[in-house]
């Protein structure tokens, strides 16, 4: 049998990388406030401006205080009360506004939703206006936050990255026969390791992938990688996906009959076609019956489709998510609600997914 490793932000987040939203959004101020700071340095003379496709920043007059140090010392809030009167700042595009301002999102998946739930306001004012401007400015916005969350990752990655042995060990784990039902219960070794990578960063290049390909072929089984949504280091031939990936929702149908292409340039499944990497995923569940491992994805809605697909697979045999934990709790229970979300058969989810005392930590 085979073993699907699904990896989200979670796998990297367990590695010490800041790779959350909020890590972006603090990446956006300290840029932001790294330009106030050389536009007051370099001042010679009034109005100096700097401007790129999120903000534009305009210095009025010198400012007599260190900007970056009371970011440091102080916090955002802090910091941008002292921005009046020296600057004048204007951010860019209204879902860029919007999710700066609503506390609420907390993962990238929220984003996604909050694109979508966007989208889906702008379908109703497209049909009464039978216009489209706001919708191109919306996907400029979006495509402008996709290349702030690429310079924020090429950032992280200059960091080194330790090696988890505990994560080591379970990717290579052969899958428990009480992982199973009674009714899945299979005579198994393990043949074919895929590690299906939600995240943009090569972090298991990095630290395991050699050293798991080498352990593995001892055992007479591969090991094998697919970034499913792109690689930050190969953007070329492997682009960025990020937006909407839900096409069992129930304004799906209306998007796609609206007839309109704008509409469609950020769904996952239309962006999947500019590489092999979804007909290998394919290929892959096709092969022989498998257990899909997930390791930090919250299995939220944005990835819906493909998740569906893979979780209702015929091969698929067993659902076995890690967990984090914390003092007093864990997320046991919202991975395991996403997870059913992905189902439209709830009775394969009930035999498929592994119960709690048989599942683990990430770390």
């Amino acid at each position: 049998m085979n073993k699907l490793i699904i990896v989200g932000n979670g796998f990297d987040l367990a590695h010490g990388l800041k790779t959350k939203y909020s890590d972006m959004v603090d990446f956006f101020w300290n840029n932001f406030f790294d330009e106030c700071y050389k536009l007051n340095a370099n001042r010679k003379s009034h109005y100096l401006t700097y401007d790129d496709e999120l903000v534009t920043i305009q210095q009025k007059q010198m400012a007599i205080y260190n900007l970056k140090e009371i970011l440091a010392t102080k916090g955002l809030k802090e910091a941008k009360s002292y921005l009046r009167p020296a600057y004048d700042y204007r951010i860019k595009g209204d879902f860029f506004q919007k999710i700066l301002q609503i506390n609420s999102i907390e993962n990238w998946v929220d984003v996604e939703n909050e694109y979508y739930k966007t989208l889906v306001n702008h379908l109703d004012k497209c049909k009464k206006l039978e216009s489209i401007d706001d919708l191109k400015q919306l996907n400029k916005n979006f495509e402008s936050i996709k290349k702030l969350l690429c310079k924020h990752l090429s950032n992280e990655m200059i960091k080194p990255i330790k090696l988890n042995s505990k994560i080591f060990k379970n990717i290579l784990l052969t899958p428990d026969i009480n992982d199973f039902s009674h009714l899945n219960r299979y005579s198994f070794s393990l043949n074919n390791i895929l590690i299906l990578n939600f995240n943009y960063t090569n972090t298991i290049e990095k630290v395991y992938l050699d050293e798991l390909k080498h352990l593995a072929s001892k055992n007479f089984c591969t090991v094998s990688i697919i970034h499913i949504h792109g690689d930050i280091n190969e953007f070329h031939k492997n682009p960025m996906i990020f937006g909407y990936g839900d096409e069992l929702d129930k304004h799906s149908k209306d998007i796609v009959d609206f007839n309109n292409s704008e509409f469609l340039k950020n769904v996952k499944s239309i962006n999947y076609q500019f590489s092999s990497n979804y007909k290998d995923v394919l290929q892959f569940l096709s092969q022989d019956k498998f257990q899909a491992t997930i390791m930090g994805h919250s299995c939220g809605n944005s990835d819906r489709t493909l998740l569906n697909t893979i979780f209702e697979h015929e091969n698929c045999i067993s659902i076995k998510p890690y967990y984090h934990a914390w003092d007093g709790g864990d997320n046991y229970f919202d991975i395991i609600c996403n997870i059913y979300r992905n189902f439209t058969k709830n009775f394969t989810f009930r035999e498929k997914v592994v119960e709690k005392n048989l599942c683990d930590t990430l770390t």
